[in-house]
């Protein structure tokens, strides 16, 4: 679950005649996934096919043409045109579309962009067809629409070397038995992605997750993908983004409404949205209704009312700076998290040393470790932890300066000195400013209970009128809970992106993509002509 399957290149060589029927064969397992641009061979071009898909498209459109002129009158009262759309020529005036792009055209007074269209005789020869037909009839011939499709997504993916066709991709590792037994009688090759000789950034990156993950998994798509053998941070996102929008929006009522949107968009299919977008916002609404519920509970908030349920903690308002020092500490806690996340993935990549002077690397753990002591013995009044937090971070930030220094050696002493103390100077104050980041939880909280507040007293303003209370209360609730419930979101997002992403994700890496024809792109390719 956390890390991604370990894959398997796979290279199919296979005559040109059968690559149609190959590349369904590997559609029909839904595990493989292509190569993203050629790697063996030549490029393998499909004019034939495409000149027999469109003359099969004019042949269908004379039909067309015949089949609604044939039962027209001799003599008929008004004048009838049939023509097909391009680009020289546009839908008239009265006409009728009747099938892709044909239509029929019934007037008096015949439109001068018709005055010279006459209609084609369906038994006319055509000689693009034939020349389709005649060019590489083996490959083009008797092709089903599956099969054209997906020729035409993976025509710069396959190579060509003599007289046979390469299939170059990816499957994961847990289906070599069932492709070995699949292609047991077949020219294949098989080799693990760490000997295959091609950059680990290229290869996919497939990962195992639950499906209550999806809403996160859609989240996460825009800061990128994280590349093979990294951690995929789609767990620590669920975990900390919950847990966040909890604590900024805590309101029992309120998340109970966005727990409702959650379950009515799992649940709904909508006219203006794809059926896995609608899951995608319940699943991610649901679980960060259900946070705002439990921290609404903790804090004693119930629709904007501070008095309606006792606290099962505290009140924010009562303890601002221990509320504070809890943001702070959580933000801590964050950032050391995506740190050692940082060098896990460094370390199953094998780039540890490539890491070891970036600014969250090890020496920078180091310092912030030490940062972390320097805190903690100052405010506990432990006189040994703060010396030996400050002796470690003057050591940390001192190898640090002098890495800048020694990376500038073709500079004059001068640059070197002044670039020094700057990235040394940077080094340090982003490990505060990232730190204090996190604040803002504690501040959008308080925001949330000042707009609560502002609220209520809008309520006890209409006492005298108790229609209009309840209707100013509902009305209240609902909006808090969507524009604000959308600002907390936003907060939220930033906080993991910049402050704790930056850190281990890389966002650069490949989406394992099976080769598949989605169901609603199996008419995209009728459209060639």
């Amino acid at each position: 679950m956390f890390f991604p399957q370990a894959m398997i290149r796979l290279v199919w060589f296979v005559p040109e005649v059968r690559l149609a029927s190959c590349l369904e064969c590997l559609s029909e397992t839904g595990q493989f996934h292509p190569v993203d641009r050629l790697l063996l061979g030549d490029q393998h071009h499909f004019a034939a096919l495409r000149c027999l898909i469109q003359s099969e498209s004019a042949n269908k459109c004379q039909q067309i043409e015949h089949l609604l002129l044939e039962k027209l009158p001799d003599a008929p009262l008004l004048n009838y045109r049939v023509g097909q759309l391009s680009p020289s020529l546009s839908l008239p005036e009265e006409s009728v579309v009747k099938w892709d792009g044909v239509f029929l055209w019934a007037g008096m007074d015949l439109p001068a962009q018709l005055e010279s269209r006459k209609s084609r005789s369906v038994s006319e020869p055509n000689a693009a067809r034939d020349v389709a037909w005649n060019i590489n009839q083996g490959l083009t011939k008797q092709l089903t629409q599956k099969q054209r499709q997906l020729l035409f997504r993976t025509e710069r993916q396959i190579g060509q070397a003599g007289g046979w066709c390469v299939i170059d991709g990816w499957i994961p590792a847990s289906q070599e038995k069932r492709f070995c037994d699949l292609l047991q009688h077949e020219s294949i090759l098989m080799i693990p992605a760490e000997q295959s000789d091609i950059p680990l950034s290229q290869v996919p990156s497939l990962f195992r997750r639950p499906r209550m993950l999806d809403g996160f998994a859609a989240l996460m798509e825009l800061y990128g993908t994280s590349a093979y053998r990294e951690l995929d941070p789609i767990p620590v996102l669920a975990i900390g983004f919950t847990l966040m929008f909890g604590v900024m929006f805590a309101d029992l009522g309120q998340g109970f409404l966005l727990f409702l949107f959650g379950l009515w968009f799992y649940s709904k299919r909508l006219p203006f949205f794809k059926p896995q977008t609608c899951r995608n916002v319940g699943c991610l609404l649901i679980p960060i209704g259900l946070s705002a519920i439990f921290f609404g509970a903790l804090f004693g908030s119930a629709f904007a009312h501070e008095d309606w349920i006792p606290a099962l903690l505290f009140h924010p308002m009562d303890h601002v700076l221990l509320y504070l020092s809890f943001s702070v500490l959580f933000g801590v806690l964050l950032i050391c998290i995506g740190m050692l996340i940082g060098l896990l993935n460094a370390w199953r990549k094998r780039q540890f040393n490539t890491v070891l002077w970036d600014n969250f690397g090890p020496v920078g753990f180091g310092f912030y470790l030490a940062l972390i002591a320097l805190g903690l013995g100052t405010f506990a009044q432990w006189p040994l932890l703060s010396s030996l937090g400050l002796t470690a971070a003057a050591i940390a930030l001192s190898a640090m300066a002098a890495h800048y220094f020694l990376t500038k050696s073709n500079e004059t002493l001068g640059l070197r000195l002044f670039a020094c103390i700057l990235e040394t100077y940077d080094f340090a104050l982003k490990f505060v400013v990232q730190t204090f980041s996190f604040v803002r939880i504690a501040a959008f909280t308080f925001a949330h209970i000042a707009l609560s507040t502002a609220l209520i007293i809008s309520v006890e303003m209409f006492d005298k009128s108790p229609l209009l209370a309840w209707g100013t209360l509902i009305l209240g609730n609902l909006l808090i809970t969507v524009i604000e419930g959308a600002l907390v979101c936003v907060q939220a997002i930033r906080l993991h992106f910049f402050e704790l992403f930056s850190k281990f994700a890389s966002g650069g890496g490949v989406a394992f993509s099976p080769l598949i024809i989605p169901e609603e792109t199996w008419n995209e390719y009728n459209s060639l002509a």
